[in-house]
């Protein structure tokens, strides 16, 4: 009996030690996979950060779909040396957090080498201490703030700065003969950006800023900041503010018989959504966006791909950024390094956003904006 138990002990103590063995493989087998070459991929990865819901998500959206046109081009005529692009989407809100995790998701697990995004300046500043920690490009095709021209050497963007918009739009105002206002801003870092570049120069022009009144991206209720700048009486409010709370403000400022004409607004006011809710309510407001030079063919072919939709702003940019990168992956390889590299030599890229040259920051070098004004509830340029 006691023989029975021996031989019995000495066959589980065997396959104890067999299954542990056979344990011990499978965590080698998957480093070896997440650490293999860029050459020994059967893909070329490429992710995407930028807001698929919340107030901004029309623009991700549509920045979106213009990364799937992009990678669907490239791969038709059979990819980039050989290999298939693969496009791995993340939403990150237009906030910083899940900007943050998305990079986190893209390096860490997917291995991700090349990232377009973020949309929203907070999602690019949310994400760029990862990407630049481990070495990944950032090419962002919306992101203003200024701040992210010193984010890194692997942080790019085909979008230009708020330094040029924020001068721009308070040299427009100066010359127009604006000489009081009043800013209303969100907290996020594109309106912080533009609010603080904007006041800056005005006052540099010798015009006087009465008052900064902010709120939290998103919100709802601004009569308390309305009611404030209607009593200071300034020749313009200058506005930057993400969808739902331009919405809800200009709503409130009908409401407490303020002038719409008053209003300056920055280039995310481009979103339909904003004027299909205001309508005619809206009439007299103005804003600046970027100068569309957007050929129509790629407009038609963006139509015919996304069932009749329209671009958006930063649209294209998106476009670019793909095409960019797989020019340079296909003359460089699948290296992350040669690619950073060759992105400083940008000059006069004939894209569909227009002319791209970067800097030895990795921003545009120039930038021209329209002038927009809201007439019969739609905008129409000036």
């Amino acid at each position: 009996m006691k023989s029975n138990i021996v031989v019995l002990f000495l066959i589980i103590a065997s396959l104890s030690l067999l299954v542990a063995g056979c344990g011990n493989q499978t965590p080698t087998a998957n480093v070896a996979k997440n650490t293999q070459s860029n050459m020994e991929r059967e893909t070329i990865k490429i992710g995407y950060i930028g807001p698929l819901t919340g107030d901004v998500a029309s623009i991700g959206i549509a920045g979106k779909n213009g990364m799937i046109l992009a990678v669907e081009e490239i791969n038709k005529k059979g990819g980039i040396n050989g290999k298939l692009i693969e496009a791995i989407y993340e939403n990150s809100k237009c906030n910083g957090k899940d900007a943050s995790s998305a990079a986190q998701k893209l390096v860490n697990m997917d291995d991700v080498d090349y990232i377009v995004g973020g949309y929203c300046s907070s999602e690019t500043i949310g994400a760029y201490p990862i990407t630049e920690e481990n070495k990944r490009i950032l090419f962002s095709p919306c992101s203003s703030n200024p701040d992210i021209t010193t984010a890194g050497d692997y942080v790019f963007r085909d979008y230009p700065s708020d330094t040029f918009q924020g001068a721009y739009a308070a040299e427009f105002a100066y010359s127009g003969g604006v000489r009081k206002v009043a800013i209303l801003s969100c907290l996020s870092d594109w309106c912080v950006g533009l609010k603080d570049v904007f006041s800056a120069r005005f006052e540099e022009l010798g015009g006087e800023v009465l008052s900064i009144q902010e709120f939290t991206q998103g919100s709802p209720d601004l009569r308390s900041q309305l009611t404030k700048i209607k009593r200071e009486n300034p020749d313009l409010i200058y506005m930057p503010a993400y969808t739902d709370s331009t919405v809800n403000g200009l709503k409130q400022a009908n409401e407490l018989g303020l002038d719409m004409s008053k209003f300056l607004g920055a280039d995310a006011w481009i979103d339909e959504n904003i004027w299909n809710q205001l309508g005619k309510s809206a009439d007299g407001v103005r804003f600046l966006t970027k100068k569309n030079v957007v050929p129509e063919d790629f407009q038609d072919r963006y139509r015919q791909r996304f069932n009749g939709k329209e671009i958006s702003i930063c649209t294209a940019e998106t476009y670019d950024i793909v095409k960019i990168l797989a020019e340079k992956i296909s003359e460089y390889g699948d290296n992350v390094d040669k690619v950073k590299d060759s992105l400083y030599s940008v000059k006069k890229y004939k894209g569909m956003s227009g002319e791209i040259t970067l800097d030895n920051n990795g921003d545009l070098v120039k930038a021209e904006y329209d002038t927009m004004k809201i007439e019969g509830g739609t905008p129409v340029e000036i």
